[in-house]
């Protein structure tokens, strides 16, 4: 009976030993080949993410420059700085192509490869070929030694709607460093060296280098003093705005100063005129030079409100007696900045900046 019972177990050693000796080997190409699996995923995302990094800060820099080998070196720099499989991602002068994204009419992106005007940037981040694949991390139970990604992206500037709103209370007629001068009456033209004459000169260099970008931004003009008022719906005819500007000089009213109201007759040129179209961005541009005091809603909740319909709202504050503290606020409820400028050589930078500093999208 002794001997049965040790033969018993002697034969389910055996059988126990045979099983590992068969499955081990099974278990081990298994978890191989589920690490590979793995790490050819995270490869994946880590290239998607340095590509699509890198062709946004290319497109961006394109936007901002007009120039092709700046957007170039952009992605280049851009790419290197995100690790591919433990090393920087390496763009070479084939890798990326300019061209021109534009929706059609059933919305959706169209790019097109052009060096004329372009406004997309394309690249092929790559980890292929000699020397540049991805090696597996267990060669000897994978079919392959080397893994080969590719990814495309393409990143656009996108054309914006502007809902530009203007301070044109009484002490717009005022020099930047303060003071009205003397001999002004309200209804007089506006003082050549008055704060006014300053933001309409500035405003004209803004739309003349809304111009020049390879975008269409069509534009808006609300001016406010203890009411807004809208002077122009959306359109891309920036000589309308320049004149009714103009007109505001010739004659100049002032009046208290209701910011609440300007940024709502903003939002309401962007979203319930009809005008707006639905692929561009929406953003609001406030400007003043002083604080708020009238009006029934506060500039912080109108920017909120206009927040709420997806638009951003930006604040700029002219001369030394605005709130910019207040308007600091207005401008992070409309998810937007703030810009202080204490005089007009610094308010023409601040306008240029937002001119080139158009939105960008993945759009493949």
């Amino acid at each position: 009976m002794g001997n049965v019972t040790r033969k018993r177990a002697s034969v389910r050693r055996g059988t126990i030993i045979v099983f590992m000796a068969v499955a081990l080997p099974i278990l081990l190409i298994m978890a191989a080949f589920a690490v590979n699996v793995a790490y050819m995923d995270l490869t994946n995302t880590e290239l998607r993410v340095a590509t699509d990094f890198a062709s946004r800060a290319g497109a961006r820099r394109l936007s901002m420059t007009g120039d092709t080998d700046a957007a170039f070196l952009e992605v280049q720099e851009a790419a290197s700085r995100n690790l591919v499989a433990g090393q920087g991602l390496v763009v070479d002068a084939g890798d990326v192509e300019f061209g021109r994204a534009s929706r059609d009419v059933s919305g959706e992106f169209i790019y097109t490869t052009t060096m004329t005007n372009p406004n997309a940037v394309r690249l092929t981040g790559n980890r292929t070929g000699t020397g540049n694949a991805v090696p597996m991390l267990f060669t000897a139970f994978a079919s392959q030694a080397t893994y080969e990604p590719s990814k495309v992206s393409t990143a656009a500037q996108i054309d914006r709607d502007i809902a530009l709103v203007i301070d044109r209370s009484g002490s717009m007629a005022e020099r930047t460093e303060g003071g009205m001068g003397t001999g002004w009456m309200p209804g007089d033209p506006a003082p050549s060296n008055s704060r006014w004459v300053k933001v309409v000169e500035a405003t004209d260099a803004f739309l003349a280098a809304l111009a020049q970008t390879p975008m269409q931004e069509n534009v808006s003009l609300v001016t406010y003093n203890h009411a807004a008022g809208v002077n122009f719906g959306l359109t891309g005819t920036y000589s309308d705005i320049e004149n009714q500007l103009d007109a505001y000089t010739a004659s100049f009213e002032g009046g208290a100063t209701n910011i609440a109201d300007g940024i709502a007759k903003g939002a309401y040129t962007l979203a319930d005129m009809g005008q707006q179209r639905p692929w561009a961005s929406q953003t609001v541009v406030v400007l003043t030079d002083g604080i708020h005091n009238t009006g029934t809603i506060t500039p912080e909740d109108a920017a909120t409100a206009a927040a709420a319909q997806g638009m951003i709202v930006h604040t700029i504050t002219f001369g030394n007696d605005a709130n910019q503290t207040a308007m600091q606020a207005v401008a992070a409820n409309g998810n937007g900045q703030h810009w202080h400028a204490p005089n007009l050589t610094q308010l023409n930078k601040i306008f240029n900046e937002i001119a080139n500093n158009c939105p960008t999208l993945l759009i493949e």
